[in-house]
């Protein structure tokens, strides 16, 4: 969505292209996203999205524990 894409450059941010199952990680900020929600064509669409970032969120906090 090109007017999502100008509202987070606005805002400092760098908007990532992915498909409705992709997951965008930045380590760095600690951020995990995934376009799924508004992307999605059915409700199993969306839930594969969402699981894929639920597990790389999972992947993040397991990597900060063990660096703590």
């Amino acid at each position: 969505d090109a007017e999502v894409a100008a509202a987070i450059a606005t805002m400092g941010g760098v908007h990532v292209d992915c498909g409705v199952s992709e997951v965008c990680v930045d380590e760095e900020n600690k951020l995990v996203t995934t376009p799924a929600y508004m992307l999605a064509g059915s409700i199993g669409e969306a839930a594969t999205g969402i699981e894929a970032c639920i597990g790389e969120l999972l992947t993040l906090v397991e990597a900060t524990a063990a660096v703590a």
